[in-house]
């Protein structure tokens, strides 16, 4: 079925290829439209595409040749999640041209080189998508399917690494560039010994942007997963220096409150998108503050009708938000954890016989609820 699934995909994709076709053939008698004298126009250059390499000591060995990052993609045949990231990502021409800078390889990740380099490189099942340095530094790790958009931008920022971490000299503009790109890759926390290099330095001979609140800030995000209570402490600090600032201070709520999910501290984590909300109602990432918001109070606080309120809320807020999607989901997950109505009216019980009270009795009556 999946071999029938694919053909059909192929021949979708040929279809497509050939209605853009012209449907006669040129006239070969038709005269050159150039005016004598100039120079007739050159065509442009075919776009460049990726060249995969057959084994991973090939790429290794061209990444240390060009100086250029080593990409090992590892794929398994019989995986779903394999076949969608090789024929829609892979095959995506901006990627396949973005991957000419780069040393590329797939890897059989069932057998061979491949599951040795897998199993070696403890990065779980197949698909797993590798970037490494000339050198063989592992610089990103992405497990299982990702868009192409996702995968271009993880791409640019190891090659942006790759670049200042090459300038000569190292100066320290080129090393607060490759602290910028290797917070957007896995290894994040690599970038630390950077960030304490640059706070060493007089405020005088700081790069542009790079003062002391943004670098106490990246330090807080290179240190997220890595190390939460130093990270916590470097983010209170970026958020106290500069609080109405939201490249900074915003930036730093929300980064705490993430590491308040993660670390079990929910009520905490909903009280700092509360405050970004608050404070940047159209900032860049109040669409990340509402849905994180709504996430922690269904997933930490185990309140899924005070989410479904929040998300309700930002949607007729915000309905263009790109979070939009993600928060209809979550909508819906909350609205079925919520408990069942309760019926508007009891349901009628079966007739008694009428009998009359006796005699010095008074009758009494069921208390039924509000609204009956």
């Amino acid at each position: 079925m999946r071999q029938l699934a694919a053909w059909a995909f192929l021949l979708a994709a040929a279809v497509g290829v050939t209605q853009d076709l012209p449907t006669t053939a040129p006239d070969a008698t038709t005269e050159p439209t150039t005016a004598p004298g100039t120079a007739p126009a050159t065509a442009p250059a075919p776009p460049r595409t990726v060249a995969w390499h057959r084994t991973y000591a090939e790429a290794a060995d061209d990444a240390r040749r060009r100086g250029t990052p080593l990409v090992a993609v590892y794929l398994d045949t019989d995986a779903p999640a394999s076949e969608a990231l090789a024929e829609l990502t892979l095959a995506d021409a901006g990627i396949a041209e973005l991957l000419a800078d780069f040393a590329a390889v797939k890897l059989d990740a069932a057998a061979g080189e491949g599951k040795a380099l897998l199993a070696k490189a403890r990065a779980g099942e197949a698909p797993v998508t590798q970037v490494l340095s000339p050198g063989g530094e592992l610089l990103d790790s992405l497990p299982g399917f990702v868009t192409a958009k996702t995968l271009r931008g993880r791409l640019e920022d190891a090659l942006a690494w790759q670049r200042a971490v090459s300038a000569t000299p190292f100066d320290p503009a080129a090393r607060w560039r490759a602290v910028q790109a290797r917070l957007g890759l896995s290894t994040r926390a690599e970038a630390v010994k950077d960030i304490d290099a640059l706070l060493k330095r007089p405020a005088g001979q700081l790069p542009q942007g790079a003062d002391h609140p943004r670098l106490r800030l990246a330090r807080g995000e290179a240190l997220s997963a890595a190390d939460p209570a130093r990270a916590q402490e470097d983010l209170q600090e970026a958020l106290r220096l500069r609080a109405a600032d939201e490249a900074v201070g915003g930036r730093a709520l929300l980064e705490l409150a993430d590491l308040w999910f993660r670390t079990a501290r929910p009520k905490q984590a909903v009280e700092a998108c509360a405050r970004y909300v608050e404070q940047f109602p159209d900032g860049p990432e109040a669409g990340r503050a509402w849905y994180t918001k709504a996430k922690v109070e269904l997933l930490g606080v185990a309140d899924p009708a005070k989410a479904a309120g929040t998300i309700e809320q930002f949607l007729r807020k915000r309905p263009d938000d790109l979070w939009a999607v993600r928060a209809q989901a979550l909508l819906e997950q909350a609205r079925e954890q919520l408990p069942a109505s309760r019926p508007a009216t009891r349901p009628a019980k079966e007739a008694a016989p009428e009998t009359k009270p006796a005699k010095g009795k008074v009758p009494t009556y069921e208390r039924v609820s509000n609204g009956e």
